[in-house]
């Protein structure tokens, strides 16, 4: 865990003296935090082992397939059954005109417009 309160701090006491809302806010705030550390490292570990895997040699690189050989050749995903027809569906509303799609650049604009919107 990144953030936690030392033992001896009273969290009635703390609600106290900042109040009920402002520690919602630290709350919310800390687990925000959290999340999003831990998925900048999750990032830095998927980046690190792909440049590992890029400059290995041919030895390494088999040794590394050797190790996950089975979970390599296993993994599938497949969709389940509601999964499937959800996207038959907006498949056959976007082929008979009754919905439309954005262009990549349009996809682009509207995700700018929500963060300044937003300002994420």
């Amino acid at each position: 865990m990144l953030f936690q309160l030392p033992v001896d701090v009273n969290v009635q006491n703390l609600y106290y003296s900042i109040g009920v809302k402002k520690v919602a806010v630290l709350a919310v705030f800390f687990v925000n935090l959290h999340i999003k550390l831990a998925t900048m490292e999750l990032l830095v570990v998927k980046e690190r082992l792909h440049h590992y895997i890029e400059h290995a040699d041919e030895d390494k690189l088999n040794a590394i397939y050797t190790l996950l050989e089975d979970e390599i050749e296993t993994s599938s995903y497949a969709y389940d059954e509601n999964t499937i027809l959800m996207l038959e569906e907006r498949r056959n509303e976007y082929l008979t005109g009754k919905v439309t799609g954005l262009s990549a650049n349009e996809s682009l604009e509207y995700i700018a417009n929500e963060i300044k919107k937003h300002a994420i």
